[in-house]
């Protein structure tokens, strides 16, 4: 017969060994899942209780047995909600915890009270069963569909702690053993804690599958999102290789863009393919890469399939493809809005010719009126106002009244004409201010 202490010890060890890895675990993926820290707990008390329990000669029994059984019952609380909560469950937990309250009453009760070895046993394993029922519950019932397959086996362990409590609960109820010292209570109870501990271990191992399985499913999710964002992307993404520019992949986007499909490019450089309008260009971003560690949408000209000339806005990251630095692109087509904006231009070219023209042909009418007015009516003007003037000059040697009433008439003829010449000028240059080249007539006007 195994000596209890002996397998309480390595219940400790063992307990010591799933609570490292189970906090191990939890560092790998809080970021994902929540729970796996409640676990690591629930091994961390079920750890005090079995070193407790295997010194119970050395210490009290208030510390070997009340507080020990109840931090036990507590880490298989905290394991229910962490299994729980691993599988999304929310619920309120009073319940349990006045569970855990009554039951370390009820311990204490019957061991300082009653001093009933059989009592204490049920009471611990009633409760044990009560959480154990509750995981059972969690993993095949309360749960998903989806999750089902990667919850039973856990399930199963835990339908083991709850049939092996059972059959404690019988055997206790049917031998009795309140005379018997616990720590030499017989092979059965060797056994049972021999079969608890494989179980413990049997739940580490499955949570972890349970936990690794979980993973690869997300990652599974994940690659298929990704893959189906970038095949199905209406923009052009390609991944080359970084050092010569060689492609990994395309997707649709990229084909529609180049015309090229995935046969004829996938495994050849950028340089082979004569992808890029100026080789210089590759350069250009590499250094703007190397600098920024991204490209955000820089304009590029690029050669199709067939030779004709693309215009792209591209922006580029660095990542590792098969521990390879490779360049992740996105690349949109803006050849049309390029076409447009030159049409643009053009169109505006031959506006601003055209509204030149038209300046230059309007000045040239201005001009042409301008010329007339000086050449048909002030030259005319200027005439008669000099004749006027020399008029005026020989009527005023002559002295009697009615010469000197012409001289009044003409005098004032002088001044009208002399009015009128100036509003002509006036108009005139209006018409052609840019053509000053009236100074000999404003001269003559002086005469």
């Amino acid at each position: 017969m195994l000596d209890l202490k002996t397998i309480y010890l390595s219940y400790f060890i063992t307990c010591i060994v799933s609570f490292i890895v189970l906090l191990k675990l939890q560092f790998q993926v809080r970021k994902k899942f929540s729970g796996l820290i409640f676990l690591s707990f629930d091994f961390l008390f079920q750890c005090i209780c079995m070193l407790l329990v295997s010194l119970r000669e050395q210490i009290s029994e208030f510390i070997s047995t009340d507080i020990a059984l109840t931090l036990s019952t507590i880490g298989i609380l905290l394991g229910l909600i962490g299994f729980e909560r691993f599988v999304s469950i929310k619920r309120n937990h009073i319940f349990n915890i006045l569970l855990v309250v009554s039951f370390f009453i009820l311990h204490y009760y019957f061991t300082y009270h009653t001093d009933s070895l059989e009592y204490r046993h049920i009471n611990f394993l009633v409760v044990s069963l009560i959480f154990f029922l509750q995981c059972v519950w969690a993993m095949f019932v309360n749960i998903p569909t989806h999750m089902r397959s990667l919850t039973k086996n856990v399930g199963f362990v835990f339908i083991f702690f709850c049939l092996l409590t059972i059959i404690r609960i019988i055997k206790i109820e049917s031998i009795g053993d309140d005379k018997v010292d616990y720590l030499n209570s017989g092979s059965f109870e060797a056994f049972s804690i021999c079969v608890y501990q494989s179980l413990s271990l049997l739940l580490v191992f499955f949570t972890t599958l349970m936990v690794n399985q979980r993973l690869l499913n997300e990652v599974e999710i994940q690659k298929e999102k990704f893959s189906k964002a970038f095949y199905s992307a209406p923009y052009g993404i390609i991944i080359t290789r970084a050092s010569d520019g060689k492609v990994i992949e395309i997707n649709k986007g990229f084909e529609k863009i180049s015309h090229y499909n995935q046969q004829e490019v996938i495994g050849k450089t950028s340089s082979e393919l004569n992808f890029w309008f100026d080789k210089k260009d590759r350069n250009t971003l590499l250094i703007e890469l190397r600098n920024k560690g991204y490209v955000d949408e820089m304009e590029f000209k690029f050669s199709g399939e067939k030779g004709e000339l693309l215009y792209g806005q591209i922006s580029s990251t660095n990542i590792l493809v098969n521990d390879e630095k490779c360049l992740l692109s996105v690349i949109s087509d803006v050849t049309e809005r390029k076409k447009s904006e030159e049409e643009i231009r053009k169109s505006r070219e031959i506006l601003k010719t055209l509204v030149v023209n038209l300046q230059i042909e309007h000045d040239e009418q201005k001009i042409d009126i301008a010329n007339q007015i000086d050449n048909r009516l002030n030259q005319t003007l200027m005439a008669l106002k000099m004749n006027i003037g020399v008029l005026k000059r020989k009527l005023s040697k002559i002295d009697n009244s009615e010469s000197k009433e012409l001289y009044l008439l003409s005098d004032t003829a002088y001044d009208i004409i002399g009015s009128t010449i100036e509003t002509s000028l006036k108009l005139m240059s209006e018409l052609r201010n840019e053509v000053l080249y009236l100074l000999g007539f404003l001269d003559a006007l002086k005469i």
